[in-house]
């Protein structure tokens, strides 16, 4: 049975290769506006900044052939965590 886990958060996931060393991936998505919103409040930085650094990821539609499993991130923390956990539940064997 599998215990131990290493999670990469890399919004260029894909293009930078990392996905070839994962057992899976999960993509995380989001309404545009929440996605800037929680950027800027995280990092500090402006729309226009946030939006400039949306534009070089994948599109959504594009995650979603890639991901093996897919979540959409439109609740809280508590919820998000939940649906992670159910997934890595699945897949610890």
């Amino acid at each position: 049975m599998k215990e131990d886990c290493i999670v990469i958060d890399a919004p260029l996931l894909f293009e930078s290769k990392l996905n070839q060393i994962c057992d899976f991936v999960i993509g995380i998505i989001a309404k545009e506006e929440e996605k800037i919103e929680r950027i800027c409040k995280r990092d500090g930085i402006s729309k226009e900044m946030a939006k400039k650094r949306l534009s070089i990821q994948m599109s959504e539609e594009e995650l979603q052939k890639r991901a093996d499993y897919m979540i959409v991130n439109d609740g809280n923390m508590k919820m998000l965590e939940e649906k992670i956990k159910n997934i890595w539940d699945e897949n610890k064997q």
